[in-house]
C-alpha cells in the first residue's frame, strides 16, 4: 500500500510538472525577440542608398574612361606617320637634354668640393666676426642660395 501511495504521488508530481517543463521548453527566449528600431532601420536604408549612388557614380567614371581610352585609341590610329618621326626626336632631345642637366650637376658638385677644400672659413684668427658678412661668407652664401632648387 505504501508502494502504491508513493506511485500515486511520483505519478502526480510528473503529470504536474510535465506541462510546466514543457512550457520551459517551447518559450522563447528572451534574448531570441525580435525587436524593429525604425531609427536604425532609416539610417540602414539611406546608408545603402548612398553606398548605391557611390557604385553607379563609379560605373559611369569607368563607362567615361573607357571611352576616354577608344577615343584616345581612334586618334592614335589616324595620327600620321610623319608625326611619329617628329615625336621620336622630341623624345630623344628630351635624353639628351636630360643627360647634358645630370653632367651639370656633376660638375656643380665638383665645383662646390673645389670651391669648399681651396676656400678658408675665416680670414684670420685675430679678427672678430663683425656683423657684416665677409667675402668668403658672402660667397658662399650666394653659392647656396643659387644651388637650391
Amino acid at each position: 500500500m505504501k508502494l502504491r501511495r508513493l506511485r500515486a504521488v511520483r505519478l502526480a508530481a510528473a503529470l504536474l510538472t510535465a506541462p510546466v517543463t514543457v512550457a520551459l521548453i517551447l518559450a522563447t527566449p528572451a534574448h531570441a525577440i525580435i525587436v524593429f528600431d525604425p531609427t536604425n532601420y532609416a539610417q540602414n536604408v539611406l546608408q545603402a542608398a548612398r553606398a548605391l549612388q557611390q557604385i553607379n557614380q563609379q560605373i559611369t567614371q569607368l563607362q567615361n574612361e573607357a571611352q576616354m581610352l577608344i577615343n584616345q585609341a581612334r586618334n592614335l590610329a589616324s595620327l600620321p606617320y610623319s608625326s611619329l618621326q617628329q615625336l621620336q626626336q622630341s623624345v630623344q632631345r628630351t635624353q639628351q637634354l636630360l643627360s647634358q642637366a645630370q653632367n651639370i650637376a656633376y660638375n656643380v658638385q665638383q665645383i662646390d668640393q673645389a670651391f669648399s677644400q681651396n676656400t678658408p672659413t675665416s680670414r684670420s684668427p685675430r679678427r672678430t666676426r663683425s656683423s657684416s658678412p665677409t667675402p668668403d661668407r658672402a660667397g658662399r652664401t650666394r653659392w647656396a642660395v643659387c644651388r637650391t632648387p
